[in-house]
């Protein structure tokens, strides 16, 4: 239940930081991120994204790659958490 609701936000999360979401479907969201360090984690990671992606310069750029790189190895690992605890239910 947990991968979909992580699942949700990684597809929500254009419509969640431009505020854009139904109230209920703000709600729910909300209190997963109370619950999930990982999905929080990927918040903040996509609003830093979005700050340096405003600021000109090499520094900014070297800065936002660096984050981009960072935002996707930590979803790969959390998607490979998940994908660890499936196999090893499934045996």
């Amino acid at each position: 239940m947990r991968e979909t609701v992580c699942a949700q936000l990684v597809e929500q999360v254009t419509d969640y930081l431009e505020g854009a979401l139904s109230p209920e479907g703000l709600r729910s969201l909300e209190e997963h991120l109370t619950s999930c360090v990982s999905c929080e984690n990927y918040i903040n990671q996509v609003r830093t994204v979005i700050r340096l992606s405003a600021r000109p310069g090499e520094a900014a750029r070297t800065e936002l790659d660096e984050t981009v790189l960072q935002m996707f190895r930590s979803r790969k690992a959390v998607q490979d958490s998940h994908d660890d605890r499936a196999v090893e239910g499934e045996g």
